[in-house]
């Protein structure tokens, strides 16, 4: 007889679902948690916006109106900033500090990295400097711009070295254990980064042509990055199955899962010895190659089979029971960042040289990560007691916004897949790409319509989060109507 799981976690004792999608009315405050959340969905706004100039600057016949290559190309290095090491680096904090609830007064560090934002996307777009689209940290080379990133990073050091790595499993938080071990490996893994990113600067001459110089600037720290970013990914996965599932032991708490976390963060601990070696030489180039090709890939590999299995196991991915598809959307969250991920994995075998299959494999592995954390920030405005579910029930296409942004970034990656098959160029835009063939038009037209598709999705994780903002800034102005009327008092006719 084939064994049979039901979950239906979605009706536990003592919780209250008139006005919240999981958790009870009373719950532990997590203020650090919210703060790093707000600037995370603030950058990734950002970052939107300037991935519209991008769409159109690669989408056939309309990047033939524009004519100014350099102004995309700055749009693009602002964008990947916002969009990849602001994001990505502020959601790692946000879920950092829901490890505790005891430990939330650091706040130094959230204005740092807010300064280090400004400078970025501000002035950035205006500033004389050249862009240069080096890999992971794409610059542009004014003082401005370098000073902000490195405020931002060194923001998020402070935040991240700090007694959570050090605290054990606590009941009030709303992570299981497996997550909680894969949120420090994430934390972990930042600083070692930030940490190689000093290194770098301090022993690479200056003397390079400025585009190899920021090119080996960012690398030791770049591929520590994506160890960061890839466990920050799994500790959600677990974190939104374990919510969905809590009689599933497995996706709570695994001995296995908790040791590979542990393993996980050996690779890039050992890679601060490898400043041996000069930053220029070509050993310190193919070592970081090979210790994210081999330091990642295995490891992730491990947990998606282990998920997978567990789904199959218990029939959830066929049989699995939720009222509401607010709940069903998450779980299709989970699958199509699995998919994603896979995907780019693909993408990645298939790269021979630098052509538009690189970007196709970034934005699948990159979108993978983007739609579990879009997803867990509707969970955590949910837990923070913003009216997400009265909205969602109201506009039903706000249920689906992460399932249309998988859609639309997988539409997008594998058009870049596709025009890199005909050896589209990697980095060009506007009048400076050349179409040669039906694969470049159908490639770019993909990468133009999965564009749009995502983009779309962005607005509404946008409108959501806009939603939420003006709740809450309405709340508080109530609050000061209240405590301002309150403290007037009658004064005696003629005093």
């Amino acid at each position: 007889m084939c064994k049979i799981m039901v979950f239906n976690n979605l009706k536990t004792k003592n919780q209250n679902y008139s006005t919240l999608l999981f958790y009870p009315a009373k719950n532990y405050d997590f203020p650090l948690s919210k703060y790093w959340l707000t600037l995370a969905i603030l950058s990734i706004s950002l970052s939107g916006f300037f991935a519209f100039f991008i769409t159109i600057a690669r989408t056939p016949h309309i990047y033939e109106l524009l004519n100014d290559p350099d102004f995309f190309k700055k749009a693009l290095a602002i964008h990947v900033n916002l969009g990849f090491l602001m994001w990505l680096s502020c959601f790692i904090v946000s879920v950092f500090y829901l490890i505790s609830p005891i430990n939330q007064k650091k706040t130094l560090p959230f204005y740092i990295s807010i300064s280090g934002i400004i400078l970025v996307s501000i002035p950035s777009l205006f500033l004389e400097g050249k862009a240069i689209l080096s890999n992971y940290i794409p610059m542009i080379d004014h003082p401005v711009f370098f000073i902000g990133i490195f405020l931002f990073t060194a923001g998020i050091f402070l935040a991240l070295f700090d007694k959570n790595l050090l605290l054990n499993y606590n009941q009030n938080t709303i992570l299981p254990p497996n997550a909680i071990t894969w949120i420090k490996a994430s934390a972990i893994s930042f600083i070692i980064a930030f940490e190689s990113g000093l290194f770098s600067y301090l022993w690479t001459p200056k003397s390079f042509e400025i585009k190899n110089y920021y090119e080996i600037l960012f690398w030791a720290s770049g591929h520590i990055f994506v160890f960061a970013i890839e466990a920050l990914k799994i500790s959600l996965w677990f974190t939104i199955l374990y919510i969905l599932f809590p009689e599933n032991k497995f996706f709570k708490n695994n001995k296995y899962i908790k040791l590979l976390g542990i393993l996980y963060t050996i690779l890039p601990l050992f890679s601060l010895f490898i400043f041996r070696f000069d930053t220029f030489s070509n050993e310190f180039r193919e070592f970081y190659t090979q210790i994210m090709r081999w330091g990642i890939f295995p490891f992730t590999s491990l947990i998606l089979i282990g998920i997978i299995f567990q789904l199959f196991k218990y029939q959830i991915v066929y049989n699995f029971k939720f009222d509401s598809m607010i709940h069903k959307s998450f779980l299709w969250s989970i699958y199509l960042s699995m998919f994603m991920t896979i995907l780019g994995y693909v993408l990645g075998a298939m790269i021979r040289i630098p052509n538009t299959m690189v970007p196709g494999h970034y934005h699948a592995s990159i979108g993978a990560i983007t739609l579990i954390l879009m997803t867990f920030s509707i969970i955590l405005l949910d837990y923070f007691k913003f009216p997400i579910k009265s909205l969602m029930e109201k506009y039903k296409i706000f249920s689906y916004q992460p399932i249309i942004y998988a859609i639309g970034q997988s539409i997008f990656a594998i058009g870049f897949g596709l025009a890199g098959i005909n050896g589209q160029g990697r980095k060009l835009f506007a009048k400076d790409q050349e179409i040669r063939g039906i694969l470049d038009y159908l490639g770019l037209g993909f990468v133009g319509l999965g564009g749009i598709i995502a983009i779309f999705a962005g607005i509404l994780f946008v409108s959501i989060a806009i939603y939420c903002l003006k709740y809450s800034l309405s709340k508080k102005t109530n609050v000061l109507i209240i405590k301002f009327t309150n403290s007037i008092k009658e004064v005696p006719y003629g005093k």
